[in-house]
């Protein structure tokens, strides 16, 4: 029969549970853990058995283990009980000593932990957020926790960022002295007596090299403790401050008993008067006389030298992992942030080096550099977490992100609920040089200030562009391309650069395309918006790496100096183009298109570009505010967006819906636009595609309304009719054979069919042929059905608004408030996968292997 522990052990269990981290018992027993969140692989301590190769698997998320060496695993508690060879009672007991709960004594095991408390000392940011609380505990135990936001508290620092103690104060005056001690008692104690002063959490050995960022320029006393662990302290001190502090004085206060403080100085009669005079009369710390001294090997060979860079690089506290396709990145404290750097990068090798100078005051020579990158790389490769990251906006955690590419690497959190800048920003994003600030973005802006600043005047425009601005903040979804024609003077490439502004800042605002296949793909993969400038003709393989980039698919190249690796990209881009005439050409990039023609702005309606920019940029962070109050608005109403039949790019259509009726706008209003563009982008196709114009033209002589025939038969009725219309044969579209205008027409089928043609192929024996019938006059917009059930009267009414022009009629909206719950998922894309783009880059006009013989 199953023994049941007591309830008082079992409350002492739960108050264990809540003080104790895995990861802190596992580094008891001398296993190494590379991070304190997610899964990590590492050598096995446990007993029973050698490891050949890490196989200790540990979830430091759910505070759980297991080998995979011998199958034993289990919570903290057993792996205690087979380290030390005793029962639970037991393990139990040595854990509740280690975090300070009594259990013998005045104290009975269930004793509430709240009672165990001493004293709280609150770590607060530099505006006097509370990020996490130091605990002494009865019996001088410490233990770290972080509030939630219940109110309640996480007795972990995972997620947390390491800060000094007593920091608003230590910013609020930049001139004071600053006097560092081990522990938070002595510097209230210090602090309540007039002096400015500082700790780390942890006590001695558990200063970190970004505490040290803090004290830029300032100058710095050190007041170790009288023992051995205060000495290495203040060595752990002294180098991360040598290049950071001003000055930096190291003072051992005369009288001090073995092991005492600097508390224990003052509580045997010295003053703060003495101290003072003390910290004047010591000279001032110089790396020469007490050059710290490398732990791992002599720095001064260039394998000491990688070793001693690889330590110093995980001793500062930097987060080796690898992106979704294998590629090594670290995230390192710089200053008084965090950035994400590519560990094969310029950046990281700058780092690396600027962090053994700043040390031990050496310049490592290449040889050694390049191998602590090897180390490192292959450490974030095979030990580190997996993280995949994004171009400027990502889906995390049921929100958006936003990066700002600040200098301090912030980044907007939005949610149905609100947006903020957050400060601390998870592992999401990998910057590029081009990139640059965002501008703040203020609340309560207006998004349609926008279009004070574009010269767009159709009214069906002025509501297709607000919504594609505020729809390139939404990630994961094909991005309509935008397509403007106009003539000179038509502020075409404005209207881009103050998109770009917008969504993302560059120095290379306006794009033009390079000439191989692989130049294009890393420039797509570098910009999220990635607009082309003053384009006269696309080739066929240009238009279709722009389709799959919109679409969302995977490239690959060799990597330079290699014979077989590979270099893969993948990403879903927004992409926009201009010229003078409507630059796609080719059906399946128009299909992903919004075509906007631009009236020649008149001479008295310009303005100097000088003054335009200088307004615009005064706008901008109102505009851009106002993108993210929409966007709140418009993913509380995703959710409920249904529709009788979704449109070609359907996952735009449907936040299309949601983003026009947070504008103001209605459902009804939106669709009516998207379908007038659609139209007019069909009647281009058939205008400029010389094959679908000649077919029109050819069925306009059909009396009966049907033909049927060979395609060779076909193609010359065609090139007649191409003669008499004068259409150009000799462009890239006009087909040269018969089985390349089967290709053709397969190309312009749903086009020709929203014309009112449909064209099948049948077969008559062993001879292809090509049926051609003119009906009625079919819709442009390809309807896929929905079957998500949703019976609310209100999606029911939206359900049942038509396509029709009322787009016409279209005042400037207010905006409008609305709820609803969050969405479920980040966004869908079924109906938009691959469509007829191949997989290979081939620029060639081959023939489809697919394709009957045709007899003709």
């Amino acid at each position: 029969m199953r023994k049941h522990r007591r309830p008082a052990a079992d409350n002492l269990r739960e108050q264990v549970m809540g003080v104790t981290h895995l990861a802190d018992v596992l580094q008891g027993y001398g296993v190494e853990l590379p991070s304190r969140t997610g899964h990590v692989l590492v050598q096995c301590c446990l007993p029973g058995h050698e490891d050949a190769r890490p196989s200790l698997s540990v979830d430091l998320d759910k505070q759980l283990w297991k080998c995979f060496g011998c199958g034993r695993g289990g919570t903290v508690f057993d792996f205690v009980m087979i380290m030390d060879g005793v029962d639970f009672a037991e393990a139990l007991r040595r854990l509740a000593t280690r975090a300070g709960i009594s259990t013998d004594g005045d104290s009975s095991p269930g004793e509430k932990f709240e009672d165990r408390i001493e004293h709280a000392y609150d770590y607060r940011d530099g505006s006097g957020h509370l990020l996490f609380q130091v605990l002494r505990l009865k019996g001088k135990s410490f233990v770290q926790r972080q509030p939630t936001d219940g109110g309640g508290w996480l007795y972990t620092m995972a997620g947390v960022t390491s800060i000094p103690y007593r920091l608003p104060e230590l910013l609020a005056d930049p001139e004071a002295i600053v006097f560092i001690v081990e522990g938070e008692k002595d510097a209230d104690r210090l602090a309540s007596l007039g002096l400015m002063a500082t700790t780390n959490p942890g006590g001695a050995g558990k200063w970190r090299d970004e505490h040290g960022d803090y004290l830029q320029g300032r100058d710095v006393v050190l007041l170790p403790d009288n023992d051995e662990p205060g000495r290495k302290h203040e060595e752990s001190i002294t180098r991360s401050l040598v290049g950071k502090a001003r000055s930096v004085k190291i003072v051992h206060l005369p009288g001090l008993p073995e092991k005492g403080d600097v508390s224990d100085w003052l509580d045997a009669g010295h003053t703060v008067e003495e101290l003072r005079k003390l910290v004047s009369e010591t000279p001032q710390f110089e790396p020469s006389e007490r050059s710290p001294e490398p732990t791992d090997a002599d720095a001064g060979d260039e394998g000491g030298q990688a070793v001693r860079m690889v330590n110093l690089a995980l001793g500062s506290g930097a987060q080796l992992f690898h992106d979704t396709t294998g590629d090594p990145f670290a995230r390192v404290h710089i200053g008084s942030h965090y950035e994400i750097l590519h560990c094969g990068g310029k950046a990281f090798r700058n780092w690396l080096g600027a962090l053994m100078w700043r040390t031990d005051r050496k310049a490592p020579c290449a040889s050694s550099l390049q191998a602590a990158r090897n180390v490192l790389e292959a450490m974030a490769r095979f030990n580190g977490e997996r993280h995949e990251l994004y171009n400027r906006v990502a889906w995390h955690e049921e929100a958006i992100w936003y990066d700002l590419t600040d200098p301090t690497w912030r980044a907007v959190r939005i949610t149905p609920s609100g947006w903020e800048i957050v400060d601390d920003p998870p592992i999401l994003f990998r910057r590029h040089k081009h990139q640059v600030p965002q501008v703040e973005p203020v609340r309560g802006g207006d998004v349609h200030r926008f279009l004070e600043f574009v010269n767009v005047r159709s009214e069906g425009d002025r509501i297709l562009l607000p919504v594609y601005l505020v729809s390139c903040f939404v990630p994961e979804i094909p991005h309509p391309i935008p397509d403007l024609h106009g003539g000179h003077g038509a502020a075409k490439s404005t209207l881009f650069r103050f998109l770009r502004r917008i969504c993302d800042p560059s120095c290379v605002e306006l794009l033009g395309f390079p000439r191989n296949i692989g130049e294009l793909v890393q420039q797509l993969s570098h910009h999220w918006c990635a607009y082309y400038d003053n384009i006269s003709r696309l080739p066929d393989w240009t238009s279709d790496i722009l389709c799959r980039a919109v679409t969302g698919d995977g490239f690959s190249k060799r990597e330079l100096f290699t014979d077989d690796d590979d270099v893969i990209y993948t990403f879903r881009r927004c992409v926009g183009l201009n010229g003078i005439n409507v630059v796609g050409r080719q059906p399946d990039l128009l299909d992903r298109a919004i075509t906007i023609c631009l009236e020649p702005i008149p001479p008295d309606a310009r303005r100097p570009e000088t003054e335009l920019n200088a307004e615009f940029e005064r706008a901008r962070p109102e505009i851009l505010g106002g993108v993210l109050d929409v966007l709140v608005k418009a993913m509380r109403l995703r959710p409920s967006v249904r529709l009788p039949g979704l449109p070609r790019m359907a996952d735009f259509a449907l936040w299309g819906c949601a983003i026009a009726q947070a504008l103001g706008y209605d459902q009804k209003q939106f669709l009516a636009a998207y379908e007038r563009n659609a139209q007019d982008r069909n009647e281009e196709i058939l205008q400029s595609n010389p094959v679908a114009a000649a077919v029109v033209a050819f069925m306009d002589e059909q009396q009966d309304n049907e033909w049927r025939g060979k395609p060779t038969e076909l193609l010359g009725e065609l090139k007649r009719l191409a003669e008499t219309h004068k259409l150009d044969t000799e462009c890239p579209l006009w087909p040269k054979a018969a089985n390349a205008l089967t290709r053709r027409l397969n190309e312009v089928q749903a086009n020709l069919q929203a014309e009112g043609i449909q064209v099948q192929f049948e077969r008559v024996s062993r001879t292809r042929i090509v049926v051609l019938r003119k009906g009625s006059e079919n819709t442009v917009t390809t309807v896929i059905t929905v079957t998500e059930p949703d019976n609310t009267p209100e999606t029911a009414a939206r359900a049942a608004l038509s396509y029709d022009d009322s787009w016409k009629d279209v005042a400037k909206p207010s905006l409008i408030s609305s709820s609803g719950e969050a969405p479920s998922d980040a966004a869908c894309d079924g109906y938009d996968d691959n469509d007829d783009i191949s997989q290979d880059f081939d620029p060639s006009d081959e023939p489809n292997p697919f394709e009957l013989p045709d007899d003709g």
